[in-house]
């Protein structure tokens, strides 16, 4: 991740170039929810606490910055698909179908090759209010903390388990640091996997409660993500994210 007077350079960038677009509505319901296309980026504000009962024990606030880039088609197994870039370095591929949009891969690095996975509907046709489908998910922000002897050691927790998403709203508006958008899509996830934590926990169930905000031409413009193991558990997190500026393909020239 750059440092942050790079990442408030790019904000800046971001922000005049998304102003300069005049991007700041949705503009009509039935178009495109989630983009593919060659060289658009999206930045976003991310604010993630985490409730730790590990060694370490307590509460902790994160800001952060990140930004994710569709890089161009490539052939995967047969198929075309669209590698979006994250900051972080990981690659997800993603691919249309006749009834949605689809995660088919992934992998930890730009330099790996992408690591089947089953099919995740992302989006699924039809998009209208009381629709549904489900696909597998995976916690994202638990991690668990040990005090070692240089410090504090942060290792992530990962569960999984099927996650039933709903269209709960195609006319909200919604209100972020890019600008204000309406007829968005909302769509609500519910689901939860199995943790192994041991003594004296034993057998966790952890619960995945997902809120996303899609707008047409734009995509996800504002996620919120809880994660946790219950009020008695001992782990919990949520994460807030919200779109900061896109810019177009092309923005640098």
């Amino acid at each position: 991740m750059p440092g942050r007077g790079a990442v408030s350079v790019v904000y800046q960038i971001v922000a005049a170039a998304f102003l300069a677009l005049g991007l700041s509505a949705c503009g009509d319901s039935s178009a495109n929810y989630f983009p593919l296309e060659t060289g658009m980026t999206w930045v976003y504000r991310q604010t993630v606490i985490t409730r730790n009962k590990g060694n370490a024990g307590g509460f902790e606030k994160s800001e952060l910055a990140s930004a994710a880039t569709d890089l161009a088609p490539r052939t995967v197994g047969g198929k075309t698909v669209v590698p979006r870039l994250y900051a972080d370095g990981r690659v997800l591929y993603f691919a249309r179908a006749s009834d949605g949009v689809v995660l088919v891969g992934k992998s930890e690095s730009g330099e790996d090759p992408p690591e089947d996975i089953t099919p995740r509907y992302v989006l699924k046709l039809p998009l209208g209010v009381g629709a549904t489908w489900t696909s597998n998910g995976e916690t994202e922000s638990l991690h668990r903390t040990f005090l070692g002897g240089y410090g504090a050691i942060n290792k992530p927790v990962a569960a999984d388990g099927p996650i039933v998403f709903t269209v709960e709203s195609v006319e909200d508006t919604v209100h972020v640091p890019a600008g204000t958008f309406h007829h968005c899509l909302r769509v609500h996830g519910v689901g939860s996997g199995k943790l192994d934590w041991g003594q004296p926990f034993g057998m966790l169930t952890v619960t995945m409660d997902v809120m996303q905000w899609y707008a047409p031409g734009i995509g996800l413009v504002k996620r919120v993500r809880k994660e946790g193991t219950g009020s008695d558990g001992p782990l919990g997190a949520e994460l807030d994210e919200e779109l900061d500026g896109v810019m177009e393909p092309g923005w640098l020239g």
